[in-house]
């Protein structure tokens, strides 16, 4: 089942409120703090960093905590509300779409990140993000997100979502490593994965 943009945004509006909560039956809640041992190989300390679909900060934070200087943005303007509140106020904020990355100027970060959102799109829309992703930074890519079978629970969101989750478990590291020539993959608890790219 597929449901339209116009209704997942109403879906993480709905949501926002409580969207921390359903984080308790999600891959991201059980895996981030093998992620955030993950990110000490990286040394994003002072680095600039764009946060995409960054929902209500959870990821965010960690890349700030880790010293990172931390943009993030959502669809949902709702998700942004709970992350200006809930969040370090030292980390800015905005409403915006995934697919208007278009428009943010090349070589505008350091480092991109992701949490969560790539398996959402279909291939080809990843391949042309991850293009976009290649001409916004200057370092490479973060991607937090799924690397092989998920809990039943987690599976359920994501087909009521209708995600291109299995299609992103099957061929995202190909498809990373086609545009970031230098690639490594952290797998993580509960069927999470931190899939780095960099330009050299």
């Amino acid at each position: 089942m597929r449901i339209s943009k116009t209704q997942l945004k109403f879906l993480f509006d709905f949501v926002a409120g409580f969207y921390d909560y359903l984080e308790l039956l999600s891959v991201a809640r059980w895996t981030r703090s093998s992620a955030f041992e993950s990110l000490n190989h990286l040394n994003i300390n002072g680095k600039s960093i764009l946060d995409m679909g960054c929902g209500t900060g959870n990821w965010s934070k960690i890349l700030y905590d880790q010293g990172g200087r931390v943009v993030g943005f959502d669809y949902s303007t709702k998700m942004i509300k709970y992350a200006q509140i809930r969040q370090n106020p030292e980390i800015f904020f905005y409403q915006d779409d995934v697919m208007n990355i278009d428009k943010i100027p090349s070589d505008s970060y350091q480092l991109i990140s992701a949490a969560f959102v790539l398996h959402g799109f279909s291939h080809q829309q990843r391949m042309w993000i991850l293009q976009q992703i290649n001409r916004i930074c200057r370092e490479g890519v973060i991607v937090f997100d799924f690397y092989k079978k998920i809990p039943w629970i987690a599976e359920l969101i994501e087909i009521f979502e209708g995600s291109h989750y299995t299609d992103f478990i099957r061929n995202f590291q190909h498809e990373l490593r086609d545009i970031f020539p230098l690639t490594r993959v952290y797998n993580l608890n509960y069927g999470g994965g931190l899939y780095c790219g960099f330009k050299t």
